[in-house]
């Protein structure tokens, strides 16, 4: 059955290893992040000491940290250039392949014996029958068909094959093992290795708090019948309870003072997500019934449905559909003596939901209250209903029938999962399938004019921009992609507005400083380019690119000490910047001589070999130093990169020359 579980798994969701970063978080989490640039591991320390992005996830970190440090390559272009993404998608798989095995043994657990010393059961060693290897064949197989559905269920597929998707991978793995080493024993070492996972848990993703409300939940049978044993006159069976229920206690304050702790970390109000108290109940109620339908019916799936607060409030339906779960509810606890499991296995998908839908306002609100995401720890509900559905007695009394009918709906949804999983291949893919299920998407929008920006279609993507904010006037990272393209196809005035817009939404926005500093440099204004430069740096002091701006600035001034002060500033927080080293090595060449510029110049080729800059001012200054084999090697090296400069072209006549006269006027002097 192990072995059935990993090759479905992986058959599911093998592809997601030739599949690409997506610009979806993607680049803020790995491949753009600076932490991981260089610094490897040791960037990671970070990540412990504050939170990165609004969150504290340092585990998480520290895990993308080691895999950047695995992943890394030379910089090819594109998305991710500098890290191979096929570490990352191997890691999610794995976890999701691990997580679906521990599942497999959660539910062995749940639907199987009851605890030890219940007194449940029990046989004389040595005596079988055929009746009782046939009940464990039947417990078998449902767990296995319940782990199937854990893993092959295309809600599943969001948290797989997305590499940020990888917190809620390892958040739900180590959720997932705690819960099992709970019920697995009580003995005090089983137990303290359970908490340390819970712990871990918590430091991945703060939504692990849910993990003991699912154990409460999980435990509730096998506990009640250890303590009608120990009511029975087994005094053992008493004192075991005594220690999970100490362990359990100190797991639900360590929820407590986590979930105190995410609050200030990232509290909603920061994050522009308001939603009234006495709305907070439909939210989440809404949130309940769309994941209740996608449950059943799993298409037209998507990152972004954008059911936010306002969305969901601004439609009548959206005082209504919490009543689908509630009538759910009502009628599980009316069939509670009858059904007991199928309540458990609802209050677990709704404990382990809990944290997301809404009754506390958190920052993916913005664009949408839901996600699959979000449930990858709730599946353990429909996993635990299907493997107690097949253990009952009808279902065991037609078993063919039953294994026919839970293999055929198991292989339609790990199909399901397989077609959707190819949606995430790359970031065009993803953006333009997010608009076909939610064409009001500003955010895939916006996406996607980026992607149609830097492929060159400029008229396509300025239509991309307006319609996103047309959408939602008021998202300020559009405003400031609208401004970049519109300054750089010349009208910069209207670029100029853009970027103030953004910062009159968003006054700590560094990136829009930085960019509203470069178009008012190119239009000469230096002074108030440079007020907007130090702007950037003071709402983020670790962004190298204005310290880099700030330096062709003062250059421009002619203040050169002070211009490599800033260049040099952005390689200590930068040091793969190729323009700081270029700029720097320009401006070490005036100042201290050409043997400083000419490190730089080699480290900036270093990091990027096709620099034709670099290559140019290399063969510049060779050069001047009389050095003109050098000089023709990189002026030549330079033509190859870029057959239009025409100076360079002139420079490498120059030098041929040079090179000649030398060579005639030694062969003249020998003779």
């Amino acid at each position: 059955m192990v072995l059935l579980l990993v090759l479905a798994t992986l058959f599911v969701f093998g592809d997601v290893l030739r599949h690409a970063f997506v610009a979806w978080d993607d680049n803020l989490n790995v491949y753009d992040n600076p932490c991981f640039r260089e610094t490897g591991l040791a960037g990671a320390a970070r990540f412990w000491r504050e939170p990165y992005l609004d969150l504290y996830i340092p585990l998480t970190y520290t895990v993308w940290a080691a895999q950047a440090k695995l992943a890394a390559r030379p910089a090819q272009g594109g998305d991710g250039g500098g890290f191979d993404p096929r570490v990352f998608h191997a890691t999610n798989l794995a976890l999701h392949a691990l997580s679906v095995l521990v599942v497999f043994g959660i539910l062995r657990i749940a639907i199987g014996s009851p605890p030890p010393g219940t007194g449940s059961g029990a046989r004389p060693a040595g005596r079988q029958s055929a009746g009782g290897t046939h009940a464990r064949h039947s417990v078998l197989w449902a767990a296995g068909a319940g782990a199937l559905l854990f893993a092959v269920h295309p809600l599943q597929v969001e948290a797989v094959a997305w590499v940020t998707g990888m917190k809620d991978l390892l958040a739900g793995l180590l959720a997932l093992t705690a819960i099992g080493l709970f019920l697995r024993s009580d003995r005090p070492p089983v137990l303290c290795l359970a908490s340390v996972a819970f712990a871990l848990a918590l430091l991945a993703k703060p939504a692990a708090v849910v993990a003991p409300f699912v154990v409460l939940i999980v435990a509730a049978r096998r506990s009640a019948l250890a303590t009608q044993a120990a009511t029975a006159g087994q005094g053992p069976a008493r004192a075991r309870l005594r220690g999970p229920a100490l362990v359990l206690g100190l797991w639900f304050a360590l929820a407590a003072g986590w979930s105190l702790l995410t609050a200030v970390a990232q509290p909603a109000a920061e994050t522009g997500v308001r939603v009234p108290l006495w709305a907070r109940p439909f939210v989440a109620g809404d949130a309940l019934a769309f994941y209740l339908w996608k449950l059943v019916w799993p298409l037209r799936l998507a990152p972004d449905y954008g059911r936010a607060p306002p969305f969901v409030l601004g439609h009548w339906w959206g005082y209504v559909t919490w009543l689908i779960p509630v009538a759910g509810a009502a009628l599980l606890l009316c069939q509670r003596r009858k059904r007991p499991w199928l309540l458990r296995a609802a209050a677990v998908s709704a404990a382990a939901a809990l944290p997301t839908l809404g009754l506390i306002p958190f920052g993916f609100q913005t664009y949408s209250t839901v996600s699959d995401r979000y449930v990858y720890l709730a599946m353990l509900g429909p996993a635990l209903a299907l493997a107690h559905l097949l253990c009952l007695p009808v279902v065991r009394a037609h078993w063919k029938a039953g294994t026919a009918a839970s293999l055929v709906t198991l292989a339609a949804l790990g199909l399901g999962s397989r077609r959707q999983a190819a949606v995430w291949r790359d970031s065009r893919s993803l953006f333009a399938h997010t608009l076909r299920v939610n064409p009001a998407s500003w955010l895939s929008h916006g996406n996607m004019g980026v992607l149609l920006a830097e492929a060159g279609r400029t008229a396509e993507a300025l239509a991309r921009y307006r319609q996103a904010l047309a959408l939602n006037p008021d998202h300020h990272l559009t405003h400031n992609n609208l401004g970049l393209l519109l300054v750089q196809t010349g009208h910069t005035a209207e670029g100029i507005a853009h970027y103030r817009r953004a910062l009159a939404i968003a006054p700590g926005y560094a990136e829009a400083y930085n960019n509203l500093g470069l178009a008012l440099e190119v239009a000469g204004a230096l002074d108030e380019a440079i007020v907007q430069f130090s702007k950037a740096l003071e709402a983020a002091p670790d962004f190298a690119e204005p310290h880099v701006n700030m330096g062709v600035t003062l250059e421009r001034k002619g203040q050169l000490a002070e211009a490599a002060a800033h260049y040099s500033e952005a390689l200590l927080l930068d040091p793969r910047n190729v323009d700081a080293h270029i700029n720097l090595g320009n401006v070490l060449d005036d100042l201290d001589g050409p043997e400083a510029a000419v490190r730089h110049f080699s480290a900036a080729l270093r990091l990027a070999p096709d620099s034709d800059t670099a290559h140019y001012n290399l063969g510049n200054l060779f050069a001047r130093q009389g050095d003109y084999d050098s000089a023709v090697r990189h002026f030549s090296e330079t033509l190859r990169m870029n057959p239009d400069l025409a100076q360079a072209r002139r420079n490498l006549r120059l030098a041929l020359q040079r090179r000649a006269e030398r060579a005639s006027s030694s062969a003249g002097r020998r003779d």
